[in-house]
């Protein structure tokens, strides 16, 4: 097996974990940026009803629940922890599915694509490159990619230990800001990329988080 494979099953490990813990903030660990996420999201669309819209790595459902309560938009959240999206409000806008953002597609159409803080764990480039081609393939003409990443500055910042904050092992990849960004435009065209929060919401010096955004 080989090191990426033993890291990548140790992150799938890890989430799973997640499902004893309580509340939505299993998987939403940050409740400060929901406000900053949603709002951003909705201004990312043209026009505001009927949106249709694909939550690829949706957790517990925080931000799928909100774009449909709040927003009236109809969502369909993919996670691969099928605990996570029983967590998800009961509103027939709102739809799930069990998949893994690395191979699932379906037969799309979707005005919007939201994924966030999902590729840090998609620890091969190459994973997440497919990823993308997938997301241009379901798109409408028209249609938006928004992506929220935590972003290596200068390199790409690998993390691979035991956190005591989480009280587990921890595996994740912050891939080059720059580089990763030429990933999403080879598969989807020209991106915005945004830089959402205020300071203290992103303290460490060698990451930053930021939205990637790519019309189709």
């Amino acid at each position: 097996m080989s090191a990426v494979a033993s890291r990548a099953d140790r992150t799938e490990d890890f989430w799973r974990g997640r499902t004893s813990v309580e509340g939505p903030r299993a998987t939403r660990f940050h409740a400060e940026h929901d406000a900053y996420d949603v709002a951003a999201i909705r201004a990312s669309v043209d026009g505001a009803e009927g949106v249709r819209v694909l939550d690829l790595g949706s957790g517990t459902c925080v931000i799928a629940s909100r774009l449909v309560s709040e927003l009236g938009w109809q969502v369909h959240a993919v996670d691969y922890v099928a605990e996570f999206l029983e967590r998800a409000i009961d509103d027939p806008r709102l739809t799930t599915a069990v998949g893994d953002v690395r191979y699932y597609e379906d037969a799309g159409d979707y005005d919007l694509i939201v994924s966030l803080g999902v590729i840090m764990y998609l620890l091969a480039a190459d994973d997440r490159s497919a990823m993308y081609e997938r997301c241009a393939r379901m798109l409408s003409a028209g249609g938006t990619l928004f992506l929220k990443a935590q972003f290596g500055v200068e390199a790409e910042v690998r993390v691979d230990q035991y956190s005591e904050a989480l009280n587990a092992d921890y595996c994740a990849v912050y891939p080059q800001l720059d580089t990763e960004v030429a990933r999403i435009s080879a598969a989807l065209g020209p991106v915005a990329v945004l830089d959402p929060y205020p300071p203290e919401l992103n303290p460490y010096p060698d990451t930053h988080v930021h939205y990637v955004i790519a019309r189709h």
